[in-house]
């Protein structure tokens, strides 16, 4: 087998804000691996600093190192053999988990094309399933802009879960979550700082002011490696958090739930590599009865097919997908119904 690595910008339809930064489109990378039988697999490697430390300029240096890793296989037929061929991967290739989920992928997507099945059957899972998605509420820089971008979710997504990027002006972000609740108190309201915090101390201020407003959880307030400040924060707070940037690994999964450091997990298939490693981290949350989230990056119509036909195959809390709303070339595949849901039949009509 060998592979080619190509650039792969995707535009977004307006500037998506969060604390880190403002994105006007997606420097990704799209993988395309070929078997000796002349089988053709497409993935999507999602580079975000803040999530899996990629960059996109680095992406063309790998193409020597993952073709000398793949070459020695023939072929790829099965989830089994997907499954050997990314462990020999991993023996060689540390982190990079943007990489690592781009190439597994498109070897699913080989098996796919020979099999006829889709990832819901690979993996052997009920097809009557259904998710429903999460809208993401990202900064705007007065209260004007987030009361109108409210209304018109309510009135034409009707979600059940909304989350709000937190983090750059608190007290305007607090009172765009309080006027959401005069509107529809029904809504399961969730924050995400994409680790703005510095310290335990403004974290825990800010979480006690959102324990009154009836927040779901609070996802990644302190930096990822401020696990003192976790702690401090879980003794301080009622209210739930959950872990992202901070968990990679099944390893990192087992250490958080022994700790006890978090409510719910937040898994991404860029952060973890791939469907194989994120089922292990779903092992772990099964085992000490913690809820997941299938979280996303914003993706092109390849990453959200791989990311939405896992979802699928899971009881997740939530999926966290909001490139419907921000990537043109995904706005008209008819993936969501009117109730905000994907089910099988919608994604693989």
């Amino acid at each position: 087998m060998n592979c080619q690595i190509i650039k792969y910008d995707i535009q977004l339809t307006k500037p998506f804000r969060y604390f880190l930064g403002d994105l006007e489109s997606l420097p990704y990378s799209k993988i395309i691996i070929t078997d000796n039988e002349g089988a053709v697999g497409e993935g999507e490697i999602a580079h975000a600093l803040d999530i899996n430390g990629e960059l996109q300029e680095s992406a063309e240096y790998y193409v020597p190192y993952i073709d000398s890793f793949i070459g020695s296989f023939d072929t790829v037929s099965s989830v089994k053999d997907i499954d050997f061929i990314m462990k020999k991967i991993r023996l060689n290739m540390a982190h990079n988990t943007g990489f690592l989920c781009g190439i597994e992928q498109a070897l699913f997507n080989i098996v796919s094309k020979k099999t006829g099945k889709n990832i819901s059957q690979l993996l052997g899972v009920d097809e009557n399933r259904e998710i429903v998605i999460q809208i993401t509420i990202p900064y705007f820089q007065d209260l004007d802009g987030y009361t109108n971008h409210i209304k018109n979710i309510l009135t034409e997504n009707k979600p059940k879960y909304v989350k709000f990027k937190v983090g750059k002006n608190l007290e305007l972000e607090i009172s765009a979550i309080e006027f959401l609740r005069t509107v529809d108190s029904s809504v399961s309201v969730s924050v995400d700082a994409n680790q703005a915090f510095d310290n335990s101390h403004d974290a825990i201020s800010f979480a006690q002011k959102l324990e009154k407003l009836n927040v779901a959880w609070a996802e990644q307030l302190l930096h990822k490696d401020n696990i003192s400040g976790l702690k401090e924060l879980r003794l301080a707070t009622k209210l739930p958090i959950m872990i992202d940037e901070g968990l990679h690994t099944p390893l990192e999964a087992e250490y958080y739930a022994k700790e006890k450091l978090t409510n719910y997990f937040n898994i991404k298939l860029a952060k973890t590599g791939g469907i194989l490693k994120a089922l292990e981290i779903i092992d772990v949350a099964k085992k000490n009865n913690i809820p997941v989230m299938l979280g996303s990056m914003l993706h092109g119509k390849l990453g959200i097919e791989y990311n939405l036909g896992f979802a699928l195959t899971q009881d997740l809390v939530t999926q966290d997908f909001f490139s419907y709303f921000s990537v043109e070339e995904t706005k008209d595949l008819g993936y969501i119904t009117s109730a905000l849901a994907i089910s099988y039949k919608t994604l693989y009509k």
